[in-house]
């Protein structure tokens, strides 16, 4: 994945980049992933594999140690506070994540949360609406970095995904502080609501006829009207972390730009 994220913050009349370390470490994860398609099977053997330590029920700490008793090693991740790296072959049927206290996650699926809540006044309380949530995992990540300061609602219209999203919640031990829901986000309204997380289905760095230019189009001009509801239709959000796992210029930088750019939305 290669996710581009940025965060508008109404307070600072601006749009700014989150944190630094990770703003820094987008192009290099982007070169990363660049070089990785072209290798070979053989050659992607050891390729790290991250571990997002769920801190509804653990810490960083305790996964490390639980692993090393195991003879697995892992290390912190330089730019990601909850995440473990490890060449290691951890799966989904493995004790920590069956109990909930590791996520399989890739890591620059990490950054939209941690871009959206990182650096929060310690008095802050609010929810998070996570516009497109599904399967879960960033509806999940947002809720443990709330750290009990708000809830998040999770929507996503199709029913089918909203079970798996369900699921996850479940399985991630966030059933008192995610609420899913089935709906269109774009017709959505959340009073309470002051940050907003919206990852909307997108390209996903497929070639061929999967990421034609009339799909992509197609697609952009749905993310283009995930990102302007997000700033327009949550009178209280403070900030709104944009990001997709799509490499077009089309579907990041150009749907940013076209949103920053609107006369009502700078108003």
């Amino acid at each position: 994945r290669g996710d581009g994220v940025l965060v508008a913050d109404s307070r600072g009349g601006e749009s700014q980049r989150g944190d630094t370390r990770r703003a820094q470490a987008l192009p290099a994860l982007k070169s990363t992933f660049e070089a990785a398609r072209t290798e070979s099977p053989s050659r992607t053997e050891n390729k790290p594999r991250y571990l997002r330590c769920n801190l509804l029920t653990t810490t960083r700490k305790e996964v490390r140690e639980k692993l090393a008793a195991e003879g697995v090693a892992a290390e912190d991740d330089v730019h990601v506070d909850d995440l473990l790296v490890t060449t290691a072959k951890v799966h989904g049927g493995h004790a920590l994540v069956k109990a909930g206290e590791v996520i399989l996650q890739d890591k620059s699926s990490c950054f939209p949360a941690h871009a959206l809540l990182d650096g929060l006044p310690p008095d802050w309380r609010g929810d998070v609406v996570d516009a497109c949530a599904a399967p879960g995992n960033k509806s999940t990540h947002a809720a443990a970095l709330l750290r009990g300061r708000g809830k998040v609602l999770a929507v996503d219209r199709d029913a089918a995904r909203l079970k798996i999203l369900e699921e996850r919640v479940r399985e991630a031990k966030a059933d008192n502080v995610v609420q899913a829901v089935r709906g269109d986000f774009l017709k959505l309204r959340h009073g309470g609501a002051r940050a907003i997380l919206v990852d909307p289905s997108c390209s996903g760095g497929f070639e061929g006829e999967a990421a034609s230019d009339e799909r992509v189009a197609r697609l952009a001009e749905f993310q283009s009207k995930a990102l302007r509801a997000a700033l327009m239709r949550f009178p209280r959000a403070e900030r709104v972390s944009y990001s997709t796992c799509s490499l077009r210029a089309e579907e990041d930088e150009a749907v940013v730009a076209g949103a920053l750019a609107d006369a009502d939305i700078r108003k």
